[in-house]
């Protein structure tokens, strides 16, 4: 028997090799493949692929990542199904010249790697299969490894608030990003469905993703949550990017409660949006003097690094 048992794990563990199975779990895999499977992901990609691939990957690291460059420079027509796509990477430096839709080489397909890369410090390198092809699933699994890694060097916080007149209500909440290219806080619509009965902790994960899971959070009632970032009115506040449609702008002193709970008539059919504080800062003392008043699993210290956007 036990001869037996030992045999049945070598076995097993042979299987998985053959099949190439990774033994380690990684992250977005059935996110960056959607209903592509099977057979389908065996195929050599294309310049298609490689921009839906990638697109798909920064979106679920980087929530509504307002653009850095506006341009009409595209080898594609709008009616074309991954326009949008094409567009989105282009927008963030991320699509090099020598892109092409109906194909892709490994030293594009690096390129574009490299240089979503280097907003985290990383690299990614970019693989083929044992005969030498890049295929759809080489491209899934190199871009899962890359969310793999990432994920140590991103730090998320959760910022929830709760109603002053109901303390299991979610008043406003957010995800507070200080790492990666492009600081912000990503607003999103408060629910409906979802209470702070058991604590604030508990809501978590309707707030991560599979690339930004969520551990960190600064719990308070709305008027003190208000308060780390619209102290006296000094801050202003920008609406950088928003989805599922565009918005870009400043919104006006005295309206940016309406903007963080969603009562702004601006916001009706906006479900998140990056919000920026370019205004002065809470400083050391302040936020010092608000830590008593919230709940975290954080040390005063880590609180301080990540308010001071």
């Amino acid at each position: 028997m036990k001869w037996f048992s030992h045999f049945s794990w070598r076995i097993l563990i042979a299987l998985v090799m053959l099949m190439g199975v990774p033994v380690i779990a990684q992250a977005c895999i059935a996110e960056l493949r959607a209903d592509e499977g099977g057979a389908e992901l065996q195929v050599p990609a294309d310049g298609r692929d490689a921009v839906r691939y990638l697109a798909r990957a920064v979106r679920l690291l980087e929530p509504v990542l307002p653009r850095f460059d506006v341009t009409d420079a595209l080898p594609l027509d709008e009616t074309d199904p991954v326009y949008e796509d094409a567009r989105y990477l282009l927008e963030r430096r991320l699509l090099p010249p020598s892109w092409q839709p109906e194909n892709i080489d490994l030293v594009t397909w690096q390129t574009m790697l490299t240089r979503l890369g280097r907003w985290y410090g990383v690299s990614a390198l970019a693989t083929t299969n044992d005969i030498g092809d890049l295929t759809k699933r080489t491209m899934i699994l190199t871009l899962a490894d890359f969310i793999d890694t990432v994920q140590q060097h991103i730090d998320p916080v959760a910022l929830i608030a709760s109603a002053e007149n109901n303390p299991n209500r979610i008043d406003f909440w957010a995800i507070i990003r200080n790492d990666g290219v492009y600081p912000r806080m990503i607003v999103v619509r408060p629910p409906t469905n979802i209470t702070l009965q058991n604590g604030a902790a508990s809501v978590l994960p309707a707030l991560s993703s599979c690339a930004t899971p969520l551990d960190n959070f600064i719990f308070a009632p709305a008027g003190v949550a208000r308060q780390l970032f619209l102290s006296t009115n000094q801050s202003s506040m920008i609406v950088a990017s928003a989805a599922p449609e565009n918005l870009q702008m400043d919104v006006s002193s005295g309206q940016e409660i309406a903007f963080l709970d969603f009562s702004a008539p601006e916001l009706a059919n906006i479900e998140r949006y990056a919000a920026l504080f370019p205004g002065p800062s809470l400083g050391v003392g302040t936020i010092l003097g608000l830590i008593p008043r919230v709940r975290t699993n954080m040390s005063p210290g880590e609180i301080i690094a990540f308010l001071q956007l």
